[in-house]
């Protein structure tokens, strides 16, 4: 997904548990080269998540969309990390499962911006 962007993450170590904060913004979007069932990652985690299926967790604190009709269609309201992965996977609610943010939840309209941020501490490596 790509347009106007803006990136600032942080991440803090102790030990082998991770904590990543990240604020993204994202302005006039630009899907082209995606299809609409892509799903949506942050990568570039500092370390690789642990090989165990509860290696990580982690949250949506903040989600503002504003612009000609609010710039996600469906906001994202959770993160997670794969095991012995370096991304992070935006995940929107649904009525009884978890599904992955895709990049048909983005309108690609001029005016448009998204706002968001999150953090995930998950187990390294």
């Amino acid at each position: 997904v790509g347009g106007t962007q803006q990136r600032v993450g942080n991440y803090i170590k102790v030990g082998n548990v991770v904590t990543a904060t990240f604020y993204l913004f994202i302005a006039n979007t630009d899907t082209s080269g995606n299809t609409s069932t892509n799903q949506v990652y942050v990568s570039g985690l500092p370390f690789a998540a642990k090989n165990v299926s509860s290696a990580a967790s982690g949250y949506v604190n903040t989600t503002r969309s504003t612009g000609t009709f609010g710039a996600f269609i469906n906001a994202p309201t959770h993160v997670r990390v794969s095991p012995n992965d370096t991304q992070v996977q935006l995940n929107k609610a649904r009525t009884t499962v978890e599904s992955p943010l895709l990049v048909s939840d983005f309108t690609s309209s001029s005016g448009n911006r998204n706002h968001v941020n999150f953090s995930v501490t998950y187990i390294a490596e």
